[in-house]
């Protein structure tokens, strides 16, 4: 008999709960998210179980798994290598789509620290203690985040120090303003240079200063001796005088259709700034275009080649003759045809045009076929052929020369545009709108802004993610977003039937323009509501098909497995019958047919919504006074008219030209689910394996800021974009020992997906949506696997299937991206209006002089501040991406430079792959360098990992040893450990292996401009079995302590495998590559068979989870002893508060458990909600089937209740 005291001896797969006792099973705990914690007497019970049980017998499987992809990987490291594509890409295509992710991405942050120092080893040491580590990494990580410090405050104090200031200079400056000769001014518009400046930083749009800041700074100047300093009366006055002369951004007041006034920028102004401004103007492109490679930006897309004609450029001019759409031009070779098109190709302008033939003094339009005819082909125009007068033209219209199929090609001549654009060059400029809610407060109070956005499409997408060519419209805390876009909608409307005219700095002559919006990119909650969409509260959830159903639908195998893919698509056309169709039945004061129509097709606008509710009001308000009218009666007496958002468009399906987002559909979605699910059924053991393991990661060549692993993992569920960002491209290296294969595998297929869809640049585009596709059905299979419902509560898995059209239709999704501008910057956009036009004139731009009747542009000395000083550049938004020339080096600092002898460096004898003017002495001097310039403008460090072209020579991959520079001649060197690449995959995490060393060259000495890019490489920890053995110091205020923290340690460095998970870069590694090593496989090959089965799980889980909550609300009503119609009354409300309905359209009772949570963050800003609880991440419910608390919900109905 054992004694009191005596402790039994556990298993090993049995871990013990420090506080509590309490055991756990390690192997049900990776393989069962649902065990949990155990009492100890239930240990034995547990050991014999037939749940445990199978989760030995899973474990025995995996490790035998595990033993073969071993004895796999070592035959792929024996056999032969594979060498990379022989034609490396062109350099210069290579630069110009270097996107810095952390600068153009939104929501993202980048850090100033430098992620690319080397790790360190020590003494091995262990660490058991997770909140000490997650606090030393913490603490580590935030000596790092130096922030500089804002300038802001709130517009107070007096002027007293200005009205003391009447003294001799005050004066002086009077007189300047007074005798203000603008024309002969270096600082034109401008008195002089100190006007200039002060007027440039009252304007900045981030360090705003307040009027006490200004007197005070005006005081500092004063009493420097500075000159021409003015009073803040002054100031002012100069500032009213220049916008009466300059002109500047007007303002229009609205009033929407619910009464909520507004004011919007005018949308026109702000387009023709980029036609005035000589940094932009050359920059536009105006045409559709047409490539087989290089496929980057919206033009290049199928929505804007595709486009009704008359809404694209109608014209070209060539030479003083314009040449417009729809009307009758002669070739050089005397082809008569009818333009249809202008697209480009190849760099040339070229038309698809009919051919017209005359025929017995009768023209036929050939419009069969379509010929594609060189520009400067052309020879004459409409207006020639009129003017020549000879018989073929005489009264053609009049006498119908043309053939009755023709005719109606000449009642369109000449084009009417022609006569719109009053001789001067039209063109059209593609707006691109989107909307985002921000807080108005200067404190940290949420008071709910909605903003409208605006960007010019037709420059490169790379300048349109950043903040200088980023324009406010409009923002209101009243009027919703809906209401904005239909005054927006109102002035691109009016472009069609008055162009705007404006300066073309790029040509110098005077142009007009017309507007139209191809694409409304936005967060899904703002395209639902663009869309007159329901969101995830509807039946049918997309906004862009009509997928879904009634729970008996999605749930069965058909309409299971329809999920997975894209449904009928919606249309305009139909949205706006089905709205007209409630709005019919609201007249008639029937209240739930319209809520059930709107449930059923998904179909609900917001615009709409308040009339409805007006007009059953007023239904009932006719009802009583006049109870003998019937309902048909009574509708006719009421008007109304088509009061919707989803009102026409020039150009624009809302349904169709909302893309998908990457930030809030894929990094706020499909990653922050997946993370959900993994670290909740982590212990604190796994979860500190996990932080250690991410923060020893090698991050060079990812362009990404250090990572905070330990910040991570304590506020895991509150991680934002740029977190996900990083988890997506690293977790699956870190956690092959902590999940099952179904969560591992689902990992591996959104790590693959995420660097594809992050693609600035696609070479081949058939080839490339070939393998999303498959990825994004990889991602939906293995998120089956997990858990089969998931797809049919959650709208983002659902949104991924229409990717590939998104980017057939408007370019890589990177380009839709949508920039938040702060909510500091909002507000001082709201307060001074004319702050872009301060910037417009900085650069240059051209305005129209109303006094001189001139276009005129800023003075030299104005011009030149921009130009000249990266100060101002950066203050204003305007950061060009400068590249150093290929091959060129940094230099250390002057204590960290090393200087030795060939022979000391060369202690590997590196093989020179290319010739040198003087062969290295062994001898001969050489000095180290910090970095060299990549051929696409990385800048490449020691230890980095590259991707290098050797002349004629396939590319070949390394790792940077040394960067050194002869100290007796020009020569420089980059020395390289080479790696071969295994023409096999690594065989768990399917990627390209790399081993050392190489058949041949082991070592290599190569120039720097050779570089073609860097990468990424992770060591294959998962094969070697690297652990915590390596230790190293704890730096606190930048010195040692004698206190240590572990590390991982690689027990075998010549291992590798390549990283085509990491987004910078991904389309340059997928173009060298061979096929064989990038194309993804399918995870099912008959993917309908395993959807049936999945939903045959599905429907077993949730209709057993139904009659569960129906026994426990029977049980609670009867010994509640409550009356059960009172109770069902209460549960027909689901968690949003809006009735749950079955497919009879009645009231179900036993849904409620399964009503989704909001699907976005935003949705719960916008409605005041709060889901969190605890599992979410920035206030959204997007955990794998954790249930919102009932106190969420009883809040939320006392606040519908109050409301």
């Amino acid at each position: 008999m054992r004694g009191r005291g005596h402790k039994i001896q556990l298993a090993d797969f049995w871990e013990e709960h420090l506080q509590t006792g309490k055991l756990r099973c390690k192997i049900c705990a990776k393989y069962d998210i649902a065990h949990t914690w155990l009492a100890r007497n239930s240990r034995k019970g547990h050991e014999s179980g037939a749940t445990h049980l199978a989760n030995v017998k899973l474990k025995e499987v995996a490790e035998t798994k595990q033993a073969h992809e071993r004895a796999q990987l070592q035959a792929i490291l024996n056999g032969a290598p594979i060498l990379l594509q022989p034609q490396a890409p062109d350099p210069s295509s290579l630069r110009s789509f270097n996107m810095q992710f952390d600068e153009s991405i939104p929501g993202y942050e980048s850090d100033s620290s430098d992620h690319n120092a080397p790790s360190s080893g020590g003494d091995k040491a262990r660490v058991d203690d997770l909140e000490w580590l997650i606090q030393y990494f913490d603490e580590q990580c935030d000596m790092s985040d130096i922030k500089e410090d804002s300038i802001g405050a709130e517009d107070s104090g007096g002027d007293d120090l200005g009205k003391n200031a009447e003294d001799f200079q005050t004066q002086r400056v009077a007189a300047v303003l007074s005798d203000w000769d603008h024309q002969k001014s270096n600082w034109f518009p401008y008195p002089n240079k100190t006007m200039f400046l002060i007027d440039l930083l009252d304007n900045l749009p981030r360090p705003r200063l307040s009027k006490s800041h200004l007197v005070f700074l005006f005081w500092m100047l004063k009493q420097l001796g500075v000159q021409d300093v003015p009073s803040i009366d002054q100031l002012r006055d100069m500032q009213k005088k220049l916008k009466d002369q300059c002109g500047g951004i007007t303002t229009q007041r609205f009033q929407s259709d619910l009464g909520n006034i507004f004011y919007v920028n005018e949308l026109a102004e702000l387009i023709a700034q980029d036609y005035s401004n000589p940094q932009t103007a050359p920059l536009l492109e105006f045409y559709p275009e047409e490539t087989d490679s290089n496929f980057s930006e919206i033009w290049q897309g199928r929505k804007i080649r595709e486009m009704d004609p008359d809404l694209l450029t109608p014209m070209v001019r060539k030479g003083m003759k314009d040449y417009y759409v729809k009307e009758l031009a002669e070739t050089k070779d005397g082809v008569l045809v009818i333009p249809i098109r202008w697209l480009r190709r190849n760099g040339k302008l070229f038309v698809n045009a009919y051919c017209v033939e005359n025929i017995d003094g009768c023209l036929y339009v050939q419009t069969c076929t379509q010929i594609n005819i060189n520009v400067d082909d052309f020879r004459f125009n409409f207006l020639d052929l009129q003017v020549q007068g000879d018989l073929l033209w005489s009264g053609f219209v009049g006498n119908n020369r043309y053939s009755d199929t023709s005719f109606s090609f000449a009642s369109q001549m000449p084009n009417r545009l022609r006569d719109l654009a009053k001789g001067d060059e039209l063109y059209t400029s593609w707006v691109v709108a989107w909307a985002d809610d921000v807080g108005g407060n200067v404190s940290k109070q949420y008071n709910a802004h909605k903003n409208f956005y605006v960007t010019h499409g037709n420059l490169p997408g790379q300048l349109l993610q950043r903040e200088f060519h980023v324009r406010f419209a409009s923002t209101s805390p009243h009027a919703s977003t809906a209401e904005q876009a239909k005054a927006l909608r109102e002035m691109v409307n009016k472009s069609h039937e008055d162009p705007i005219q404006a300066y073309n700095a790029a040509t110098g002559r005077v142009c007009c323009f017309r507007m139209v919006v191809p694409m409304l990119p936005a967060d899904n909650p703002q395209q639902a509501e663009e869309s007159s969409q329901i969101g995830p509260n509807g039946n049918c959830k997309c906004r862009k098909c009509k997928c879904g159903g009634p729970a008996t639908y999605v749930e069965s195998d058909e309409g299971f497995h329809l999920l997975h893919e894209p449904g009928d698509p919606r249309t305009t056309e139909d949205t706006l019958i089905e709205i007209k169709a409630q709005i019919d039945l609201a007249a008639e004061g029937r209240s739930k047919p319209v809520q059930d129509r709107q449930t059923n097709t998904g179909i609900k606008d917001k615009v709409t919504q308040g009339w409805i509710v007006k007009m059953k009001d007023k239904y009932k308000a006719i009802q009583l006074l006049q109870p003998e009218l019937s309902p048909i009666e009574i509708k006719a007496s009421k008007s109304h008219g088509t009061l919707f958002s989803h009102s026409k468009a020039s150009g624009l399906d809302p349904h169709r030209d909302t893309p998908v987002e990457l930030l809030h559909t894929m990094l706020l979605g499909i990653v922050k689910y997946v993370w959900h699910n993994v670290n909740q059924t982590w212990s604190d053991t796994e979860r500190a394996t996990f932080l250690l393991r991410l923060q020893s990661t090698d991050i060079s060549g990812m362009n990404i800021p250090p990572i905070r692993a330990g910040y991570m993992i304590q506020y895991r569920n509150s991680l934002i974009g740029k977190q996900f960002r990083v988890l997506m491209q690293l977790m699956l290296f870190h956690v092959h020992d902590l999940l099952n294969e179904p969560r591992y595998t689902l990992i591996k297929t959104i790590g693959r997906l995420g660097a594809l869809l992050w693609f600035p640049e696609i070479q081949n585009l058939e080839e490339y949506l070939e393998d999303v596709e498959i990825a994004i059905a990889n991602v939906l299979d293995a998120f089956d696997s997990v858990d089969g419902g998931h797809i049919i509560d959650k709208m983002k898995i659902h949104l991924l299937v229409h990717i590939p059209e998104d980017i057939r239709n408007h370019g890589p999704l990177v380009r839709s991206e949508t920039e938040q501008s702060s909510g500091t910057i909002q507000r001082h956009c709201c307060q001074v209006s004319r702050m872009d036009f301060t910037k417009h004139i900085v650069c240059g731009g051209y305005w129209y002089n109303k006094i001189t009747d001139e276009w005129n542009c800023a003075g030299p000395g104005v011009r030149e501040t921009l130009e000249n000083h990266s100060l101002v550049q950066r203050l204003l938004g305007w950061a060009p991406h400068i590249h150093s020339e290929a091959g060129s080096f940094t230099r250390y600092p002057q204590k960290h430079t090393e200087v030795k002898s060939w022979q000391e460096w060369n202690i590997h004898s590196h093989s020179l792959t290319t010739p040198m003017l003087i062969p290295p002495e062994a001898e001969s001097q050489w000095e180290s360098f910090k970095s060299v310039t990549a051929q696409n403008g990385d800048e490449c460090c020691e230890d980095f990992w590259v991707i290098a072209q050797l002349h004629e020579e396939p590319p070949v991959i390394g790792r940077i040893s040394k960067i050194l520079r002869s100290r007796e001649s020009s020569e420089r060197l980059v020395m390289l450990k080479h790696y071969q690449i295994s023409e096999s995959r690594h065989p768990r995490l399917d990627l390209p292996l790399l081993s050392f060393p190489p058949c041949e060259m082991p070592w290599i000495a190569i120039n720097g401009h050779e570089i073609i890019c860097s990468i990424n490489v992770q060591h294959d920890c998962s094969s070697s079995e690297c652990g915590a053995t390596g230790v190293r110091p704890i730096i606190q205020e930048r010195e040692k302590t004698t206190r240590n923290i572990s590390f991982i340690e690689h027990k075998n460095e010549d291992i590798f495998v390549l990283n085509l998970f990491t987004l910078h870069n991904a389309h340059i590694i997928q173009r060298l590559l061979p096929r064989s090593l990038t194309s993804i496989k399918p995870l099912h090959v008959d993917r309908r068979k395993f959807h049936d089965g999945v939903a045959e799980t599905v429907r077993i889980t949730r209709n057993c989870r139904r009659k569960t909550a129906a026994e426990k609300r029977q049980a609670k009503s009867k010994s509640t002893n409550v009356e059960p119609a009172l109770i069902s009354r209460k549960r027909k409300r689901g968690i949003t508060g809006e009735v749950l309905r079955n497919e009879e359209g009645e009231a179900d009772d036993e849904t409620e458990s399964e009503a989704p949570p909001p699907e976005d963050s935003e949705d719960e800003y916008r409605n005041g909600q709060d889901w969190s609880d605890g599992g979410g991440c920035s206030g959204e419910d997007d955990s794998f089937n954790i249930p919102v608390p009932i106190r969420s919900r009883r809040a939320h109905a006392i606040k519908q209740t109050k409301f």
